[in-house]
């Protein structure tokens, strides 16, 4: 009964998580406090299996590994949403320098040859016209 309501709230967090639109401070250090519990749990049960099945017994589970399995596609749902997070992050950031890489080649090609707001050619840049010997 009570591996119901955790997994219940499991994913319920991770529905909270998922919709959050921008990652915080906080989201980070609750991360890492994650990782660092999820490891430490992990190194325990490694060192006592019959821990993690007393731990099983106790929630509702019947082995431990199968408890193991439920914490282990937990963990990988919160990795898969933390990676998502950052990539619409990215995503973002590169519209954005798209767009302003279009406005700035835009203006540049309104700039004719010749004026006073051309910039003139760079001297390391290598001449073209020229014909190779």
């Amino acid at each position: 009964m009570i591996i119901r309501i955790l997994l219940i709230a499991a994913a319920l967090l991770l529905a909270v998580l998922a919709l959050r639109t921008t990652p915080t401070t906080r989201g980070l250090a609750l991360r890492r406090l994650g990782l660092i519990c999820f490891t430490a749990s992990w190194i325990v049960a490694v060192i006592s299996p019959d821990l993690l099945s007393h731990l099983a017994t106790f929630v509702g589970v019947t082995r431990g590994t199968d408890l193991l399995l439920y914490t282990l596609v937990v963990a990988v749902a919160l990795i898969l949403i933390g990676v998502y997070k950052r990539f619409v992050v990215l995503e973002s950031r590169l519209a954005q320098l798209t767009r302003e890489l279009a406005i700035l080649t835009a203006q540049r090609a309104d700039v004719q040859p010749g004026s006073a707001e051309y910039p003139p050619a760079s001297s390391s840049s290598p001449d073209r016209t020229s014909a190779f010997p």
